[in-house]
């Protein structure tokens, strides 16, 4: 009878341990969330959808819950729209995993470019791959030419270049 109530005993702890686990894990969430939804100003029925298109990116993409989030709102505060919220998440999640920098300078670096490049139009995917593609074929690494991207863009502009040939002459400038 000892047996069966230690057992038990032990049981009851372990699963309020895990319920409280649970449910913190879940309450940082919806904080982290909320502050996309601040950020980016998502209203009504806007806000399920982004809120279901963040929990699928969980379980796509390898980042942490905490740093989806943290993206998001990155996003929103630099000005990413609504409906490229998403993918503009779910590419600096993968930048940032590939090219070894952090979640914070990915995302800024490639809102930054965004509007500093003449035709990446919110296409993020487009321009992360090609500052990859570009750092794995070169010296440079994928921080030095998104830093020298950042510097010549105005000036690469007027002479009519393409954001690949801005990243290229970037990549060779470093």
């Amino acid at each position: 009878l000892y047996d069966i109530t230690a057992l038990f005993t032990a049981a009851s702890v372990a699963l309020t341990g895990l319920s409280v686990s649970f449910f913190r894990t879940s309450i940082a969430w919806e904080k982290n969330f909320a502050n996309v939804i601040r950020t980016s100003q998502v209203t009504g029925g806007a806000v399920d959808a982004l809120r279901e298109d963040f929990l699928q990116l969980q379980t796509v993409i390898p980042v942490s819950a905490q740093d989806l989030a943290r993206i998001g709102t990155l996003g929103g505060q630099m000005g990413v729209a609504a409906a490229n919220l998403t993918d503009f998440t779910a590419t600096v999640a993968q930048f940032s995993a590939t090219a070894g920098t952090s979640v914070d300078e990915s995302a800024t670096a490639l809102s930054r470019l965004d509007e500093l490049l003449p035709d990446v139009e919110s296409n993020y995917e487009r321009l992360a791959s090609a500052i990859l593609k570009t750092g794995v074929n070169a010296v440079a690494t994928e921080s030095q030419i998104v830093r020298g991207v950042s510097q010549i863009a105005a000036i690469t502009q007027t002479a009519g270049l393409a954001t690949p040939e801005i990243i290229a002459l970037a990549s060779a400038m470093s």
